[in-house]
């Protein structure tokens, strides 16, 4: 059994999987497409997972796919509000005239 290679360090077999190198705001925000700012706002508030080394905040690419996995939603285009189907009424219905 070989011990785990710490996290930038090479191995034996080469430089260490992608997933394994901490990622800097810049990368996670490279990664999802949105401005640095955004991806700084939304650590402060701890909606995206971080790790806090001091004064610096690194990200795991591992965690950050799952928190979009988990914010992944489906097809359907969000409505604030369900659109309204005209129903015909009992009353309608009977005397032929439209609202």
């Amino acid at each position: 059994m070989t011990a785990a290679t710490p996290i930038g360090e090479m191995s034996p077999h080469g430089p260490s999987a992608p997933g394994d190198r901490l990622l800097t705001a810049s990368d996670v925000a490279e990664l999802l497409a949105v401005p640095e700012r955004w991806v700084r706002e939304h650590t402060r508030g701890g909606l995206i997972p971080h790790v806090r080394l001091g004064r610096y905040v690194r990200y795991r690419h591992d965690a950050v796919v799952g928190w979009i996995n988990e914010h992944e939603r489906g097809g359907a285009a969000w409505r604030k509000h369900r659109p309204q189907v005209p129903r015909a009424s009992q009353s309608q219905e009977g005397n032929g005239k439209l609202p």
